[in-house]
């Protein structure tokens, strides 16, 4: 699978272990830090996240297992969002072009304000909680303008374009492989 640990965590799930955050845990891990990294990591996890349910949507369906209902509810709401986003975001755009003074440009900015409100209460409650682990976090917060900008567009076309055949075709035959260049520090 693209995301082996993913994958694990459903296998794990499926035979009735608990799985759960550890805010002490330490992982190394390599950042990306180009957006062509960043492109490969967000399209790798999101084909995986599609071939995740692709593979365990007929174990997780059964009614036995409806503890993980919600898990896999929240993973394709969260793929259907990122549709919703797209199509309005076209629509929006093309209805603009096409009638530049029809009032339905409102609802557009009414979506837009609302996806801001959205984001804003996800940020706030984040700082909230993480705020006793970094207390510098509302600092960073300075930048969260680009974030919807950037990040999120970067997120949704690797959903868009990789969640989508993963969870039509399932996992790959070919191995995955994951290196990132190693910058000399």
């Amino acid at each position: 699978m693209a995301t082996e640990d993913i994958e694990l965590t459903w296998r794990l799930l499926e035979a009735g272990h608990l799985t759960g955050f550890e805010p002490h845990a330490l992982v190394g891990m390599q950042v990306p830090q180009t957006l062509r990294g960043i492109w490969a990591q967000r399209t790798r996890w999101a084909r995986g996240q599609g071939e995740v349910l692709r593979t365990h949507a007929r174990t997780v369906a059964h009614p036995r297992r409806w503890k993980l209902w919600p898990i896999a509810v929240e993973a394709l709401l969260s793929y259907l969002w990122v549709l919703a986003m797209l199509t309005a975001t076209v629509w929006g755009v093309v209805h603009w072009i096409t009638q530049p003074g029809d009032t339905k440009l409102r609802w557009l900015i009414a979506w837009g304000v609302g996806i801001a409100i959205v984001a804003v209460l996800q940020i706030a409650l984040a700082v909230v909680i993480e705020r006793r682990l970094d207390p510098s976090l509302p600092y960073a917060c300075l930048l969260l303008p680009i974030y919807p900008l950037a990040y999120w567009t970067v997120n949704a076309l690797a959903a868009i374009t990789t969640q989508s055949s993963g969870l039509l075709r399932g996992p790959r035959k070919k191995r995955v492989v994951w290196d990132l260049p190693r910058s000399e520090a």
